[in-house]
């Protein structure tokens, strides 16, 4: 077997994982250009530094959250407005920088807390992923699309706010202080 044939065996593995890939490369690249845009001049107190300061300070844990929770939200806001009935890989997808995060975090009562966010948010994906694949397949009303859109857009604001809170907990543990960056 050939590098080639083996490199096309694992992207042939990996097929339904590429839309969410995809979708997490395009999402960080145009989150990287909007911080060079606002951030030019980063050591300059503008309200374009509150974005980018967001780095500062972090350690190797919080990189490694930061970059979790990045990824468990593009991953599942894919998975929702991609309208396809997901597979095993997919919810590996969600849950491998879920539990990573989860198990980084500070304290077990925290990690408690983070892994059964988790288990809410999964429990929520594959409500909805229930309701495409009956849409899909059995040709579902607009009652069901409807439920599915409110079910799609309650999962994408509870993931944001996880998002969010998942920010605020990784700032907690910053070794630089927005005072010291300034003085």
């Amino acid at each position: 077997m050939s590098i080639t044939e083996l490199l096309f065996r694992l992207l042939a593995a990996l097929r339904p994982m590429l839309p969410g890939m995809i979708a997490a490369v395009a999402a960080t690249l145009a989150a990287l250009v909007i911080l060079y845009v606002l951030c030019r001049t980063a050591w300059v107190p503008d309200k374009g530094f509150r974005l980018a300061g967001l780095f500062f300070g972090l350690d190797g844990r919080g990189a490694v959250q930061l970059a979790c929770a990045w990824l468990k939200l593009i991953f599942l806001i894919v998975f929702v407005v991609g309208f396809q009935k997901l597979e095993l890989l997919n919810y590996l997808m969600l849950l491998l920088p879920g539990l990573v995060l989860a198990l980084s975090d500070r304290g077990v009562s925290r990690q408690g807390g983070s892994l059964l966010w988790l288990l809410l948010q999964m429990v929520g994906l594959v409500s909805a992923n229930l309701i495409c694949g009956y849409i899909r397949d059995m040709s579902g009303g607009l009652g069901f699309i409807l439920l599915y859109v409110a079910m799609g857009l309650f999962l994408i604001l509870f993931s944001v706010y996880l998002f969010l809170n998942d920010l605020a907990g990784i700032s907690e543990g910053r070794d630089v202080d927005a005072r010291q960056i300034w003085e």
